[in-house]
């Protein structure tokens, strides 16, 4: 699985450009760098994570629910799917 670019550029930017993992740049090894970037990945993802759960878990429960029910979710949380051109 291939890297995002705005991940590159942030640990690249917080760790040596080379990433070796015992050079240091901004006081952080590149291990350091991704170790971060993991946990503010994790942080960021864990409310749409736990609202799309609730979502699977109240399908197999209850029954009756489709992908608009999910979307709906997801939108009044604030985490609006983007738009079909965007996805270009």
């Amino acid at each position: 699985m291939s890297q995002q670019p705005a991940r590159v550029t942030v640990v690249s930017e917080l760790a040596e450009p080379d990433w070796h993992p015992t050079i240091e740049r901004h006081g952080m090894s590149y291990v350091h760098a991704n170790e971060l970037v993991n946990a503010l990945i994790a942080e960021t993802l864990a409310p749409v994570m736990r609202i799309v759960c609730d979502y699977v878990i109240a399908s197999n429960d209850i029954g009756g629910l489709d992908c608009n029910d999910l979307v709906a979710r997801l939108e009044d949380a604030g985490y609006p799917l983007p738009d079909e051109d965007d996805e270009e």
